[in-house]
């Protein structure tokens, strides 16, 4: 879809959804919503967002200029905390780089390992995750 900063594209005028909000087309408002069943992005947030959105947290952008990047404070996998403290997640002044666009997600090794652990520790439920279950240990889905 092409959300970067106009920084950071090749012609340097931004992405449609600027453009969009340049001819007043749509509010400047973007959110991403994850959950255990679906994802949202939502672009152009419209007039009556506020009533339908007032369940949600924001989290400010740490560098609005050239990244969407915010202060992350916990990485957690079925609402449980993978105790990585969030100093591992953030660049002092930069923040943590949130990229929705990415094929190749990536976490700091002590968070990217909780992860693994998790995962493979589902391995005996009742409903094992392909590519995790039922392989050898280096050939994993987070093995590449």
């Amino acid at each position: 879809l092409g959300l970067g900063f106009a920084a950071l594209t090749s012609s340097h005028s931004g992405s449609l959804f600027d453009a969009m909000v340049k001819q007043q087309l749509v509010n400047n408002g973007l959110a991403v919503c994850l959950t255990d069943t679906a994802g949202d992005l939502i672009l152009g947030l419209p007039p009556n967002a506020a009533s339908r959105l007032q369940n949600v947290q924001w989290a400010p952008m740490v560098n609005p200029a050239k990244f969407y990047a915010l202060n992350m404070t916990d990485f957690r996998i079925n609402k449980k905390s993978v105790g990585v403290d969030p100093s591992i997640y953030n660049v002092p002044g930069q923040g943590c780089i949130v990229d929705t666009g990415t094929a190749v997600p990536s976490l700091p090794k002590p968070a990217f390992d909780v992860l693994r652990t998790v995962l493979l520790s589902s391995c005996s439920g009742a409903t094992p995750l392909v590519g995790m279950c039922g392989v050898k240990a280096n050939e994993t889905l987070l093995d590449g």
